[in-house]
Order: structure tokens, then sequence, then C-alpha cells
């Protein structure tokens, strides 16, 4: 909160609230970060993940296929785990 623009912070928490089972919070965090930073391929990829394999009301496999098809583009293809 201390720096809005500051997307890896974001990121960050959006994980430590995935670990702890806060699915609707993680999902928050990291779409704060990709709107601090749009090309934080890694974000992208995290958001993802979550939206293909979250519960019901968080799941959206065509918005999953999206975000990580933009972070296979931003990392020019080169990381087979996005």
């Amino acid at each position: 909160r201390a720096d809005p623009k500051f997307a890896l912070a974001h990121h960050s928490v959006g994980v430590l609230l995935n670990g702890k089972g806060d699915v609707a919070g993680a999902q928050a965090c990291f779409r704060d970060a990709i709107r601090a930073d749009p090309k934080f391929a890694r974000a992208h990829q995290q958001l993802a993940w979550l939206l293909a394999t979250g519960p019901d009301g968080i799941r959206s496999g065509p918005e999953a296929v999206r975000l990580a098809t933009r972070a296979c583009e931003l990392t020019g293809f080169k990381n087979a785990g996005y």
C-alpha cells in the first residue's frame, strides 16, 4: 500500500495469500501487480495458474489461457513453466 506501483510487492503478497488459502486476496494482489507493471510476466503466470486451478467463483479457463499466453509473449516463449 505504501507504493502502489511496486509490482513485486503486490506479487509477493499474492503468493503469500495464496499459500494461506486466500485465493480471492491472492487474485487481487496479482491483478494489482499487473496493473503496476503490465510487463511483469511472473504476475501474469501466477494469476493464470490461480484462475486455471482455483475454486469455483475464481476459476476462469479463458482468462487463464489469455494470461498464460501473455506471460509467454513477454518472455519470448522461453519459459516452459509459463
